[in-house]
């Protein structure tokens, strides 16, 4: 009703005003057409909640062609700013005037919130002064609260360790297999609730690595230093004194982890050791001058491994669907070797620390879109059998997965409506078919029940002609708009479907009422004041819930509402305190999409009492008049 009498207003406004060179009625036209579509509105290009040194775009949309436009801050004019974009970059209100024929269109502002950046700031502090002490790191940063932390410690030979999200974490720095002395550069990002970020660098340096030990094929894996024998049988590895610190250091010992007898000395140049086929951990212990260092190395005695996977057959599948694969090959492959199962579905790897003989893996995404190797619109299941002597792969592609279909749709703008007004229900639902790297979307059959009553003004039903199968369809059109020309109750269905995964169906149902026609009564028409009138609302009911009433009185000073009524009742009484010629009207509006009725009227006289005046009496003679 607001955008009713809005309309009303303006056209009033323009024809009465009018713009030289500039026909009022056409502004009016132009305005009217604004109006019937969404409405003014800015739209933002990203957050409105900015960080220092962000922007974002405004869009004025839906504003009158032809229309001037003027953007504000905090209600002040922005100079130059008259284009139908504005980027902003500090804080405010935002809004736009669109100026079409001497008739202003106000867009509702939107707020724009420039946020404070945290201050990033860290210290840290080493266990002892020898190489392969732990790292404490303590945070100090500030600027906000629910702050989160990413560190980025510099040393890449640590693998996942190399990143923490702890507030106060701790690392042992790997570095490199080399004694010098070592520099890591660690950096601490702050990020506050809004994004906005800061990030701190700290220089952190290592002594000299009093620890270091030589050995047979030593390699860096899995962050761990490893010393190899790639074989199936037992070997000897040969380890070599590469301690930095080898003058000052007072003893040496060596647990080797196998379970045989600890090599304890006060120097040694090189020495050897057997292994037998597995995995082991040997620490090296160094007493130097200033501490007691220690670190840990691995022994890996075994054979490159191998791995096989077995497709399952009856790779095309729908949503939900799980798919089970043999592995194979791995029986001969030493103890520590690790098997890595990945499906390119956007789901984590799943790691394995004995050979699984099968695996399995549930799809839930669609397939649609990736590519794998050659294939497109597929997955691809990977295994992948490593340890420190290499690593082998097998895979399996393609696998097509198609989505299940799930119908859905929106009803613009309301699933309550009047008649002769447009509906729009648009498609929203999910799935597709993959078939032979082909990816199509599923197809969809509307119906509306009963048949008429309404006006098909736009799309398609398409037909389904009763089958299941979904490839036999003529598919509908994404957006179906339909105009109702009767009053009552209708039910539409959309089904939607493809070739291998189903059907599914979804409805909605949509009350028509007739547009409100707004009439009352009262018990007086006039009288004397102080004057009570009491209305009785004789607006038709609507078949789709409760109108809603708004009242108003001309002119609105010397009347009251009385007993608790309001403009929005639906039988108010009034008091009329004040004579004079007062026209009662109200305007009905129906539920839902909002029709709004006539404007039905009353005229109210409320009349002032007589006055007369009596003279003082005076003397008179019997049988005179007096006046």
């Amino acid at each position: 009703m607001i955008k009713y009498l809005l309309r009303v207003l303006l056209l009033i406004s323009v024809v009465l005003t009018g713009v030289g060179g500039f026909n009022s009625l056409q502004a009016f036209a132009a305005i009217e057409k604004y109006y019937q579509q969404q409405g003014p509105e800015i739209t933002a290009s990203g957050s409105l909640n900015l960080c220092p040194g962000g922007s974002v775009t405004l869009t004025a949309n839906d504003f009158p062609a032809g229309a001037i436009l003027q953007w504000f801050k905090n209600d002040a004019a922005i100079s130059g700013a008259t284009q139908s974009t504005y980027v902003v970059r500090e804080a405010g209100n935002f809004s736009v005037v669109a100026s079409l024929g001497g008739v202003n269109t106000n867009f509702p502002a939107v707020t724009v919130t420039v946020n404070t950046t945290p201050i990033a700031s860290f210290t840290y502090a080493n266990t002892n002064a020898c190489n392969t002490s732990v790292s404490k790191f303590t945070n100090s940063s500030s600027g906000g609260s629910n702050l989160t932390y990413l560190w980025d410690f510099g040393d890449l030979n640590s693998g996942s360790n190399n990143t923490s999200t702890e507030t106060n974490p701790v690392h042992k720095f790997i570095g490199t297999t080399t004694g010098a002395s070592q520099t890591f550069t660690v950096r601490l990002t702050v990020t506050t609730e809004a994004g906005c970020s800061n990030t701190y660098a700290l220089s952190v340096t290592k002594p000299v690595n009093g620890t270091l030990l030589g050995g047979t094929n030593a390699i860096l894996y899995d962050g761990k230093r490893f010393f190899r024998g790639c074989g199936n049988t037992p070997s000897e590895f040969t380890f070599t004194n590469q301690s930095a610190t080898a003058a000052t250091n007072t003893s040496y010992k060596i647990i080797w982890g196998d379970g045989s007898a600890d090599f304890s000395t006060t120097s040694f140049s090189a020495l050897k050791h057997t292994y037998s086929v597995g995995t082991y951990q040997l620490r090296y212990i160094v007493n130097q001058a200033a501490c007691i260092d220690t670190a840990d190395y691995y022994v890996f005695v075994g054979s490159n491994p191998a791995v096989g996977l077995g497709n399952p057959g009856n790779t095309v599948i729908c949503t939900g669907a799980a798919l089970t694969f043999p592995v194979t090959l791995t029986e001969n492959n030493p103890p520590g070797t690790i098997y890595t199962v990945t499906y390119n579905d956007g789901t984590p790897a799943t790691i394995y620390t004995s050979a699984p003989q099968t695996v399995t893996h549930t799809f839930q995404n669609s397939s649609c879109g990736v590519t794998s190797g050659s294939y497109t619109n597929s997955f691809l299941a990977t295994i992948v059998a490593s340890n420190p002597c290499n690593s082998s792969t097998a895979t399996i592609s393609p696998i097509y997965v198609s989505q299940k279909p799930k119908a859905q749709f929106t009803v613009s703008p309301s699933e309550i409506t009047c008649t002769g007004n447009t509906v729009t229900f648009t498609n929203t639902s999910q799935g597709n078919t993959v078939s032979s790297g082909t990816c199509t979307s599923g197809k969809v059959v509307w119906s509306v029940t009963p048949a008429t009553g309404y006006t098909l003004v736009n799309g398609s039903l398409g037909n389904d002609y009763a089958q299941e199968d979904a490839s036999s369809w003529l598919s509908g059109s994404t957006y179906l708009y339909l105009r109702f020309t009767a009053p009552g109750t209708y039910t539409v269905k959309l089904i939607t479907g493809g070739s291998y995964c189903g059907n599914d169906v979804t409805t909605k149902t949509i009350c028509v009422t007739a547009p409100p026609v707004a009439s009352f009564t009262v018990d007086n028409l006039s009288g004397c004041a102080p004057l009570t009138v009491k209305t009785t609302n004789t607006t038709p009911a609507s078949n789709c819930g409760a109108n809603a009433y708004r009242w108003t009185v001309s002119p609105s000073t010397g009347v009251t509402y009385a007993n608790n009524t309001t403009t929005t009742s639906a039988n108010p009484e009034f008091n009329f305190a004040t004579a004079g010629t007062y026209t009662l009207s109200l305007v009905a509006t129906s539920p839902g999409s909002g029709c709004t009725s006539n404007t039905a009227t009353q005229t109210i006289t409320v009349k002032a009492k007589p006055a007369f005046t009596l003279n003082a009496a005076q003397s008179i003679c019997a049988g005179s008049s007096y006046t």
